[in-house]
Formats: C-alpha cells, sequence, structure tokens
C-alpha cells in the first residue's frame, strides 16, 4: 500500500529520532557483549575497546591497559596487535551516532548547529581514540575533548532549546519535560567530567569509568525518548485545537499541508 508523502516524511523523520535512541542504548551493550564473546571481561571504560583483544594465559601481560609499561619487555611490546577486537563496532556505532546526530534538523537554527557540532564531536571520538597508556600524554586528549564537547551540546540542546517546542503544550504538560530534559542535561554534563576525574584519579579500579559512561550514554538515548514522544504530544494537541500556522511560517506561494492522523506515525 503507498503512502501519501507527508506520511511518508514524518514516518522517515521519526525512523532517524528513534534510530538515535536505539544505536545510544545498544552502545555499551554491543561493546560489552561483544567483549564477552571475544574472549575478555569488562574493560575500564568504553573507550578501551578500541585497542581490547583476547588474552591467554600465557600472553596475559601484554595488555598495556593491565600491565604497568616499565613491566613491559620490548619484546613483549613488539607483541602487542594495533587492532582491538571491537575496533570496527566502536568506530561504526559512534559514525552512526554522529550521521544520525547531522542529518536531524532541529527546530531553530541554534538548535540545528548544536545538532551539527555533536554529530562532528562524535565522529571525532572514534577519528582520534584514547591514547594507551605506554604513550605519552598530557591531562586533556583530543579523544577525551570530543568527548567532553559532543556531552555538552547534547546538554545545551535540553538546557537552551527545549523551551522552544515545549511552549507548544498545555501548561499542565510543560513540567514535566522541563524537570525530563533538565534531569538528563546533569548526568550528560557530569558523566564525562566524572569519567575524566575517575580516569585520571581511579587508576587500577576496573570499570568505574565504563559506568560512569554507561550512566551519560544512556541519559543521551533517553533524550530522544522522551524529546520524540513531547514532538508527538505537540502534533496530537495541535491537531485537537487545530492551531492554525502563522503567516511567517509558510513562505510566499506555499501550501498548507493537512494534518496527518497520529496512527499513520511511526
Amino acid at each position: 500500500m503507498s503512502r501519501s508523502i507527508q506520511v511518508q516524511v514524518n514516518k522517515t523523520y521519526f525512523s532517524l529520532r528513534w534510530a538515535a535512541a536505539i544505536i545510544g542504548y545498544a552502545f555499551p551493550l554491543i561493546l560489552w557483549i561483544g567483549g564477552h564473546i571475544a574472549g575478555f571481561g569488562l574493560r575500564d571504560s568504553m573507550s578501551a575497546y578500541y585497542y581490547a583483544y583476547y588474552r591467554s594465559p600465557t600472553n596475559y601481560s601484554l595488555v598495556k591497559n593491565d600491565t604497568p609499561c616499565d613491566q613491559l619487555t620490548i619484546e613483549q611490546m613488539n607483541m602487542v596487535p594495533e587492532a582491538g577486537s571491537l575496533r570496527d563496532e566502536f568506530v561504526g556505532l559512534l559514525f552512526a551516532i554522529g550521521t544520525v546526530l547531522y542529518v536531524n534538523k532541529g527546530h531553530t537554527d541554534k538548535e540545528n548547529i548544536l545538532l551539527n557540532l555533536a554529530g562532528v564531536f562524535a565522529c571525532g571520538i572514534a577519528l582520534f581514540p584514547m591514547p594507551w597508556k605506554c604513550e605519552p600524554k598530557g591531562p586533556f586528549t583530543p579523544h577525551g575533548t570530543f568527548a567532553i564537547l559532543f556531552f555538552i551540546s547534547i546538554a545545551s540542546i535540553l538546557i537552551f532549546c527545549s523551551k522552544d517546542t515545549v511552549d507548544f503544550l498545555p501548561k499542565d504538560k510543560r513540567t514535566f519535560y522541563y524537570r525530563w530534559y533538565y534531569a538528563l542535561a546533569a548526568v550528560m554534563v557530569a558523566s564525562p567530567l566524572l569519567a575524566w576525574a575517575a580516569n585520571e584519579s581511579l587508576l587500577g579500579k576496573k570499570s568505574y569509568t565504563f559506568g560512569i559512561e554507561f550512566f551519560g550514554i544512556y541519559a543521551f538515548g533517553t533524550y530522544w525518548v522522551v524529546k520524540t514522544r513531547e514532538i508527538k504530544e505537540i502534533q496530537r494537541h495541535q491537531a485537537v485545537v487545530k492551531v492554525p500556522i502563522s503567516a511567517k511560517a509558510v513562505p510566499s506561494g506555499g501550501v498548507h499541508e493537512e494534518a496527518v492522523p497520529e496512527t499513520e506515525f511511526f
């Protein structure tokens, strides 16, 4: 059965929004489960999966993230493989998130710019992997910087752009979304900062950073779920009250599209 152009556009739009949420939720699970399938346990952080690989009892000491550099011989250093078992998954998922963010268009130019920046930063996380501990590094790295900027970009959308659409809802429904957005923004800002602090000060405390990053990524996925619900609720509200589209919203000579029934959305 064929669809109208408007229904096709709406289904595509909401599919992209759900894709962002699904990728966010799946990202840490794919790394964790994939690591177990590949033969190694939970890593210190999600970024560590870029290098992680299977360790047999005979080459256990060859993992740079597990063994101090001064305890590795030159022969052992040369035996460490460059590519991790889940490198493709790690990079591919980040590029998928970045692409979905970039192609999604914001309600305002400000939101659109922040979405584009978040998409670029997500790709930057993949293009500039975390340095191994055996490599010299300062307190800040391109990888860590891109990660912090990514979460700050999404948090900025929640803090500074959410009002642009939430105000389309009846007043009694706005508080629900404001609480969600401010809470998720706080988690997204705190997560990379706490992860950085844990990585710098809790050396040897396995998986602390992974857990902190987990909450940040799931806050990202939850944002897309809540925002999609908000947009659908706005559509239902405007369909009921038949809100007219202002003259400024339609270019000269433009044609208003007919309202599409909610049941036809994704």
